[in-house]
């Protein structure tokens, strides 16, 4: 096969087809293909657009339920006298005592479990996973209440998802038990 020089380019009737597929592929890599690739940026970043309108549809009830929660709320921010409870000598005083406060504060489906890895050895603080659904008074209540206890050391998380009656709630708290307790609850 011989190879063709400029001269015979020039004037080959090949020329114009050629130089045609060498415009059409310029074209498509220079222009198509990065505007290809804007548009798909722009369908994923509108996705997650969408996903974020549908989350804030699912939450507008219970931004609707806090806010008229909050509204009725007033000044009512302290808790009774003598709500402190006695630091539990086991884990199971400890899970009694938190699940005695969340029911009194009127919460419901209320279940705590200890995390594994926190029991094992002889560590006094053990972490508590919680779950209950309520008015948003009352979590506010049961968090104002346990908090406030000397033996609960911290809050680790705090997430709260909307129910078909009521908001969801999960809490993990860590727990001081068997010892002497030390700082304030929160």
């Amino acid at each position: 096969m011989s190879v063709m020089t400029l001269q015979q380019f020039r004037s080959s009737p090949y020329r114009i087809p050629v130089l045609a597929l060498v415009a059409i592929a310029a074209l498509t890599l220079l222009v198509i293909m990065p505007l290809m690739n804007q548009t798909s940026r722009t369908e994923a970043e509108n996705a997650q657009l969408a996903t974020l309108i549908d989350m804030q549809k699912a939450f507008s009830p219970l931004v609707s339920t806090m806010k008229g929660d909050m509204g009725r709320l007033g000044k009512h921010t302290t808790l009774p006298a003598g709500t402190e409870v006695a630091p539990p000598s086991s884990l199971t005083e400890g899970l009694t005592a938190l699940q005695q406060m969340a029911t009194a504060a009127s919460l419901r489906g209320v279940r705590f479990v200890p995390l594994a890895e926190s029991v094992l050895g002889s560590n006094e603080l053990v972490r508590l996973d919680g779950t209950m659904d309520g008015p948003l008074e009352a979590f506010r209540l049961f968090m104002l209440q346990a908090t406030s206890q000397r033996w609960v050391t911290r809050v680790e998380q705090l997430e709260v998802t909307a129910g078909p009656q009521s908001p969801m709630y999960k809490v993990s708290v860590w727990i001081q038990v068997g010892g002497t307790t030390k700082g304030n609850g929160g």
